[in-house]
C-alpha cells in the first residue's frame, strides 16, 4: 500500500461568513490590514455570525474503479488578528465547534442548514495573531467519503457553541474569533491560510 499526503487550501471563492440579521447577510470576507478573515461570534447588535470553509478535493478524487481511503485528515486554521471582546466566556463557556456541511455554492439560507456531522472542538480560546488551531476530522471525512466516493468537495460551518443570537447589550455583543480564510489576496501569510491535510491511498 501506498498513502499520499496533500493539502488543500480552502476556495477563497466559496469561504465565507454569514451574519444572522433579520435579513441573513452574507460577506466573502473581513478586511483585516489587507488580509483576509472569517469571522466566529456576534455583531454588535448580537446577531450571530457563522463561517464555512470549502475545499476542492477533486485531485485525489479516483476517475477509474480505485477506491479512495482516508487515513488522516486535519482541518488546520489560523487565527487572524486578535480576538475582539470575549466571545469564549464572556457569558458562560463557549467553543468554536466545526461540523461537516455540505452547502455547494454558499448564501444565506446555510446559515442554520443540516449538518452532516459533528468534527469536535476547533477552538477553546483566542490565542495571539497567526496562533494555529488544528482539528483532527478523520472520522467525519472517512465516513462522508465512504458513503459518497465521488465527492470533489468538502465543506465545514464553524460557529460558537452555545452559539444562539444575543440581546445587544450582552456581554457577548460585539465579539468574535477571526480565522484567515483560504483567500491568498492582499496577504503574504500564505502559510496560515485555512487548509485541509489528507493522508490517503488507493484500494
Amino acid at each position: 500500500m501506498i498513502s499520499f499526503t496533500e493539502t488543500f487550501v480552502s476556495e477563497g471563492e466559496n469561504d465565507g461568513y454569514i451574519i444572522n440579521t433579520p435579513t441573513p447577510t452574507l460577506h466573502d470576507y473581513y478586511n483585516y490590514g489587507g488580509d483576509h478573515c472569517l469571522l466566529m461570534g456576534w455583531d454588535d447588535n448580537g446577531y450571530a455570525i457563522r463561517s464555512f470553509l470549502s475545499f476542492n478535493i477533486s485531485s485525489i478524487v479516483p476517475t477509474d474503479n480505485k477506491k479512495l481511503i482516508i487515513e488522516h485528515a486535519y482541518l488546520k486554521t489560523a487565527q487572524c488578528g486578535w480576538t475582539i471582546g470575549d466571545p469564549f466566556d464572556a457569558d458562560g463557556i463557549r467553543n468554536v465547534v466545526a461540523y461537516l456541511v455540505e452547502y455547494g455554492t454558499l448564501d444565506t439560507g446555510d446559515f442554520d442548514a443540516e449538518t452532516l456531522d459533528n468534527c469536535g472542538v476547533l477552538a477553546v480560546e483566542g490565542g495571539s495573531p497567526i496562533s494555529h488551531y488544528d482539528l483532527n476530522v478523520n472520522n467525519s471525512l472517512k465516513n462522508y467519503i465512504a458513503a459518497n466516493p465521488g465527492a470533489s468537495s468538502i465543506q465545514f460551518r464553524l460557529q460558537f457553541e452555545p452559539g444562539d443570537d444575543v440581546s445587544a447589550n450582552s456581554d457577548l455583543a460585539g465579539s468574535y474569533w477571526r480565522i484567515l480564510s483560504g483567500d491568498p489576496n492582499g496577504t503574504a501569510m500564505d502559510d496560515y491560510l485555512a487548509m485541509l491535510e489528507i493522508t490517503y491511498h488507493y484500494e
